[in-house]
């Protein structure tokens, strides 16, 4: 039986645009074994819209499923193992 993935939570409210995107994938790519292997979850938050597209669109480039939820003042984005084997 698999453990429970460890949450991992990235804070980028109040940053913009390029900077949110870099961050985050130096986190991902920081974290990614541990994504890959189903052992992390990676939560980014972010007030900035543009990031809800630019984060996933990079995550998805790299294999991972994102969801994005709206949480009223920022968004939630968890990227976990797409399970495709990349």
């Amino acid at each position: 039986m698999m453990p429970e993935p460890e949450y991992r939570t990235i804070d980028l409210r109040g940053q913009v645009c390029p900077g949110t995107l870099l961050a985050a994938l130096r986190e991902i790519n920081n974290g990614i074994a541990g994504i890959r292997e189903g052992l992390q979850v990676m939560v980014v938050l972010t007030d900035n819209r543009d990031s809800c597209v630019t984060i996933p669109g990079a995550a998805t480039n790299m294999g991972l499923k994102v969801t994005v939820r709206d949480e009223g003042s920022y968004y939630r984005m968890e990227l976990r193992d797409g399970g495709f084997g990349i």
